[in-house]
């Protein structure tokens, strides 16, 4: 078997990218914490991985099979509520996913093509930073926000997803 590691850290310098943050659009009146919120941040992210591979029995005699080997991954991803560089201003949504699952790693030669399906078991978003009130509703005195709905908060992290690599060695 092999076992395998990567890591990445992506430091973005600039504050914001100039684009509506959904802050703006929910149509409610905000505290004064989301008056610097109102366009989105370009935020740092990270992402990890560890693995293991193993040799999928009674292919290692089989030429078109030898390269076969079964994946397990598990993973870690999410944006900072701080930048290690430049301002933290504009809205972002800090908080991570971990995930777990299955995979294959077939390699022919000089081509090398990966199916990973990794599950999200637990995300957590900071809600110091970005909690964000429910969409509005209307009553007598005018539109009001809806209590927090972390679900809706945690809606741009996909439950399930699915990574096809291709590599070719030259």
């Amino acid at each position: 078997g092999t076992i395998f590691a990567s890591g990445n850290y992506l430091i973005n310098a600039r504050d914001t990218n100039g684009t509506p943050s959904m802050v703006q659009s929910l149509g409610v009146p905000l505290n004064p914490f989301f008056a610097t919120r109102l366009t989105n941040s370009v935020a740092d992210s990270y992402n990890a991985r560890i693995g293991i591979a193993l040799r999928v029995p009674r292919t290692w005699d089989k030429p078109n099979l030898k390269g076969l080997r079964l994946r397990i991954v598990g993973g870690c991803e999410g944006l900072n509520s701080r930048d290690l560089i430049g301002k933290n201003i504009g809205f972002r949504q800090p908080g991570y996913s971990l995930t777990v699952g299955p995979g294959l790693t077939y390699a022919r030669g000089k081509d090398i093509l990966t199916v990973d399906v990794p599950f999200v078991f637990n995300r957590h978003i900071n809600p110091n930073q970005s909690l964000l009130p429910g969409l509005p509703v209307n009553r007598p005195g005018g539109p009001t926000a809806a209590p927090v709905g972390f679900n809706r908060q945690m809606g741009l992290v996909a439950p399930l997803s699915v990574a096809v690599r291709y590599v070719r060695i030259f």
